[in-house]
């Protein structure tokens, strides 16, 4: 992503284990390239904040297999093709799925 203007970002995550009934949302500002995709930027904070943090990281990297489904903002979108072009984004798992550990989810049983 050279040449683009990188800026401050606070990233606003829920975290919640897959024991626990609820979760809590976590905050972190990271620096990144304007327009890079959400998945680097969940990238970014596992490097410079909480190595911790589980998200999707097997994924075709094209938006074509889903497995990087998030909800960005409140809206369903695909974290390798979904831009970060504000400097405040919320980045939480998908509706319907079984949530693994923090946005790691899966398909609930039917």
């Amino acid at each position: 992503m050279s040449g683009f203007e990188e800026f401050d970002v606070t990233v606003r995550i829920w975290r919640q284990a897959a024991s626990a009934e609820a979760g809590v949302w976590q905050e972190w500002q990271v620096r990144i390239p304007r327009g890079d995709h959400v998945l680097n930027l969940l990238a970014a904070v596992r490097r410079n904040g909480d190595p911790s943090l589980c998200f999707p990281a097997h994924f075709c990297k094209i938006g074509t297999c889903g497995a990087c489904a998030l909800l960005v903002d409140g809206r369903p979108a695909l974290g390798c093709r979904a831009l970060v072009k504000e400097p405040f984004v919320e980045v939480a798992p998908p509706r319907g799925r079984m949530i693994l550990t923090d946005l790691l989810a899966e398909d609930a049983p039917h």
